[in-house]
Order: C-alpha cells, then structure tokens, then sequence
C-alpha cells in the first residue's frame, strides 16, 4: 500500500491543557472523549492515551509528550498514528514541532491525525497540518501580546501585577468594575508589611542610604543590624541591595520598561517615602560605590525588544549554541557601542549591527523562490485552503443545527416540568447534560471558525512575503521582523561573529521541500533543489517544491511532474 493510501489500524491519544483549571474551554476530558468517537468511527484500535496538565505547547519539553515520543522511538509500542483533539494540543510553535516531535514520527511512520483538523498522509494534508501549527502559533503570539496589551493597561491605572517588593505586601481591592459574570472586579495594590516591622525597617533602610554618605556596603551592615533582611530571610547582597533601594513602588508610583515604556505612573497606594526622595536614591544609587567599585558595571543587556537588535532569538553563536545578545555599553569617552556577543563564552567576538543586517539580508535574497514555483506553490494552497474551508463550513453547519435542537429539547424539558411530566431534579439533571453538549459543540465551533480564516487575501500576503522577504524585512516594524525570521528560519541561525559568517540555516518547511519519487517511500535525495549554504528541514512532502533563485546552479532539476497540469506550472 503506498504510503500516501496508508490505512491505520492502531494509534495512540495525546491531550493536553495548558492549567489544571481546563483553561482554552478544551478540557481533557472533551478531548478524550472526541479522540475515541475518532478513532471508534475509524475503526482504530486506541492503544494509549497521553495527558499532559499544566503545559504550554509552545515547548516540546512535556513529561507525557517526551514519554509518547520515547515509546515510539524505543519500541515500547507500535502504532500507525497518534491522535490529538486538535492541532494546538501537540504543538503552538512551528520550530519545535519540526526539530523536536515531527522528526520521530516521521523516522517509524507515524502519522497525526486531529479530531478538528483535515490532515493526512497527502501533499495537501502534510501542507495542512504545517499551516495549522502555524496559525496556531499566531494565534498564540497574538495572545501574549494581548495579555501584555492588558498588563499595560492594568499599570496605566496605577495597580499592581508582580510580587511585592520586599518590606511591602500584596492587597486586594474591589474596583467598583463588574466582571462579566456580574461580580466585582478586584485589582492588587501595596501596602507596608506589617510582619515584623518590614515596612517600618524597609523605611528606616532607604532614609539611611538617602542621607548621601553612605554606601551600598554601608546600608547592607545597617540592615543587617536592624535585622532587615531578603525575601529568603538571609542578609542583602549588594546587588539585592541596590535593587531594593531604587524600586519605584516606596514612593507609591509603578515604573517599567514593558508595561509603562519607562515612564512613572501613580500608583493607587501611597508610598512609605516621597517621590523627591526616590529620586535622590536613584541619583546616589548612580555614584555609589560599595567597596567593589559598583560604577564598573557589566555593559546593560538591552531588553527583550530592543529595535536596533532585531535579530536576537534568531542568531545563535557557532562555539556554543547560545542564543546571541544585544548590548550598547558605554565607553570612556561616553559613546555607546551597539554590538551582537556571546554572553555564554569567552573569545566569540563581537560584531556590529549595521554589519551582520547587511548579510542578514544578502540571506534572504537567497531563499526568495522563482516566481513561476512561486506560483504554483500558491495554486496548492489555494486547493488545501478551499477543501479546508468546505469542510469546516460543512461541520460547523452540521453543529450550529444540534444547537438548535438542544435549544428545542431544553424548552420542551422546562414544559414537561411546568405541565408535571417531569420533576424539577430530573429537569436539572437533563438540563445540565445539554448545557455540557452545549459547551462542548460551542468549543468545537470556536475551533473550526479560524479555518474560515484562510482567506485568498492571507494566501495573497503569504506570498508576497516569500516573494520578496528582505525588501519586507528592511521596512517592516521589530515585530513584523520577529515574525518574519521565524517563519524562515525556524531553528534559528548559527553565526561566526570573529568572521562575521551565517552557518548553513535550516529553512522552514514553507521553503525547502525533500520530494519523493512516484510509488517510493523514501526521499530522493536528486531531486532536493537549493543553494550551497542552505539546508531543508528534513520534512517529508510530496508535489510541492520551492527552488530557490540563486547565484549558483541548484543541484539538481525538478524533473518528476505527476500530471501535465502540474507541469505547465513549473514552465
């Protein structure tokens, strides 16, 4: 049987919820339950069935997922597939999924199959299945940037979201605000500890320091004699100390460089100090020396998103696979020095930014595919988004109409009751059982709607990105750019910073495509096409190619078509 018409008889099941609370309105057991009517209704035989609690799946690094995967890899057991609920529940993240669980299930032949999502052993199937971590993937991006939107928003109005600083405690507050549910909203403010006099000894320890002779060595002998000490109840460090001393919140204000830009927003709680003398700790701080000679510094790592350094979390360094930083330190003529380093090994180097983006963009130039390939890669997508489509409009449908009926059964239920056909246990007890069929096909819904998604103009944008990525990352926002750098190179890219040189990056599998010959089962490696110095994911497909328009020759042609059809897209 070719691999492509691959029957399964056995599998195993692998749910997964982010929070013991069965958050994402998926929980296990409405997963367990859509992974057995699956394989019930495909006549498979459930071997097993994986659950991890608690896990994100923006990481691979799951006690179950890594149990599942062993097996596998050990012969523990042998099954055709592994069934999950939907495609989120296995994976969020389109690089660890292909360098961390694809690999193993492509080396036995295993398959995944989702409850939600059409996938299979076709072309159009494998393609779905990448495009489905993908937007999931999105999905999850747009998450976290709308919590840390509402985190931001929290902080413009002066509450509190972190631990407390130590000589201060947590309080919750009613805000007056309902929530949907009808109760009151509560917020967290700060307030002076008043477990053995901290907030006193917090006051006492910050009015020392701001008396201006003393230094950071000084006030920690000082707190240590008062018997003030750190959240593990051992005596300050001079770097804890220093921390301490210049925390905004004393002076009853909040101050981030991610919620608040940097900026000082008045806080809802009253500070143990006054702002000015915040201020002049924060002055003193600065020209303090604590016996090691505190103004010697380590250079300041930039943060996270930084926009002269958009290419941290994608360089890694070729000595020790340390993800590469970003730093602008300070000389002694007072001018800041941009560079990428290594902060894991000595002997590296450093490089300038301006530097490493111009080869950074030669790259991309590489990876641009031909138009005419280009262009057919498009019509398969267009074909896997419109099957898609259909057969979530169809299922959607199909479930929108037994909501419908739960509706009807719930109202000629409350009727039989009414009438005294039914008592009003039995009613709730019926009740209830809608409400959780409800709730389930609600969920199902929720997850087939994205696929609607996939719209011709997504499609459209998709491939003007690959049509020309470095003119798009040169204009494109730090987080247009992030996004960009991990859709192409999602293991990241190794760099010489002393020379100044890319390693060979793994392309993602949306790039670089291992074909295979008709009626085999294994790739053919002549027909792998791309430039020296760029290296394909080894992710099986079949049809669909990508080459690469490059200075040198590819190694070799596509020279396999599986219809005249297909032929003419390539010519």
């Amino acid at each position: 049987m070719s691999k492509q018409n691959k029957e399964i008889r056995n599998a195993v099941g692998y749910t997964r919820v982010s929070t013991d609370r069965q958050v994402d309105g998926v929980s296990h057991d409405v997963q367990e339950k859509a992974i057995r009517e699956y394989a019930k209704r495909h006549d498979i035989v459930l071997e097993k069935l994986y659950w991890d609690g608690g896990y994100s799946a923006k990481t691979a690094k799951r006690p179950e997922l890594q149990q599942m995967l062993a097996d596998i890899e050990n012969g523990d057991i042998n099954v055709d597939a592994v069934i999950v609920y939907n495609l989120s529940r296995i994976s969020r993240d389109l690089m660890s999924f292909s360098a961390e669980i694809a690999p193993t299930l492509v080396k036995h032949d295993v398959e995944l199959r989702s409850t939600c999502e059409d996938i299979n052993s076709t072309p159009q199937g494998k393609f779905m299945m990448n495009l489905s971590i993908a937007l999931h993937q999105l999905d999850n991006d747009n998450k976290s940037k709308t919590v840390i939107d509402n985190m931001q928003g929290v902080a413009a109005d002066g509450y509190w979201q972190s631990h407390a600083p130590v000589g201060m405690r947590r309080k919750h507050v009613a805000t007056g605000e309902r929530k949907r549910d009808g109760k009151f909203r509560y917020r967290t403010v700060l307030e002076p500890d008043p477990e053995n006099d901290r907030g006193k000894k917090a006051k006492d320890v910050l009015d020392y320091f701001a008396e201006g002779d003393k230094t950071i060595a000084d006030t920690v002998r000082f707190a240590t004699k008062i018997g003030f000490t750190n959240k593990a109840n051992k005596p300050f460090t001079c770097k804890q100390m220093g921390r301490f001393l210049t925390h905004p919140a004393f002076a009853g204000y909040i101050c981030s460089e991610n919620l608040t830009n940097g900026e000082y927003v008045k806080a809802q709680w009253d500070g143990i100090i006054p702002l000015e003398q915040h201020l002049l700790i924060k002055e003193l701080r600065k020209n303090s020396k604590n016996g090691e000679n505190e103004s010697k510094m380590e250079p300041r790592t930039y943060r996270k998103n930084n926009p002269d350094f958009p290419l941290k979390g994608t360089l890694k360094c070729a000595n020790c696979g340390a993800i590469i930083r970003g730093s602008s330190p300070t000389g002694g003529s007072g001018k800041s020095s941009p560079r990428y380093h290594c902060a894991d090994c000595t002997g590296a180097g450093s490089v300038m930014p301006s530097k490493i983006h111009d080869k950074f963009l030669l790259l991309l130039m590489q990876v641009t595919p031909v138009k005419s390939l280009l262009r057919a890669f498009g019509m398969a997508l267009d074909r896997a988004m419109k099957n898609s489509t259909a057969k979530a409009e169809k299922a959607i449908t199909e479930k929108e109409a037994r909501l419908a009926v739960i509706k009807e059964e719930d109202d000629a239920s409350f009727k039989k009751m009414m009438q005294g056909e039914r008592s009003e246990e039995q009613h709730e007890r019926y009740i209830k059982l809608l409400q959780e069929e409800a709730e389930q096909l609600n969920s199902e819904i929720e997850e087939l709607k994205k696929y609607r998604s996939l719209s011709e103009a997504k499609i459209k944008a998709l491939l003007a990105v690959m049509e020309n990525p470095a003119a798009i990352w040169r204009g494109a926002s730090l987080e247009i750019r992030q996004v960009l750098q991990r859709m192409i190179f999602p293991n990241g890219i190794e760099v010489d910073l002393g020379a100044c040189e890319f390693g060979t990056p793994a392309l993602s599998p949306l790039y670089s495509v291992i074909s295979t010959k008709k009626g085999s089962e294994e790739p053919f490696l002549g027909l792998l096409v791309g430039e020296k110095g760029l290296e394909p994911l080894r992710y099986y497909y079949h049809k669909i190619l990508s080459l690469a328009r490059l200075p040198v020759p590819p190694l070799a042609q596509y020279n396999y078509y599986t219809t005249k059809s297909e032929k003419s897209c390539y010519n």
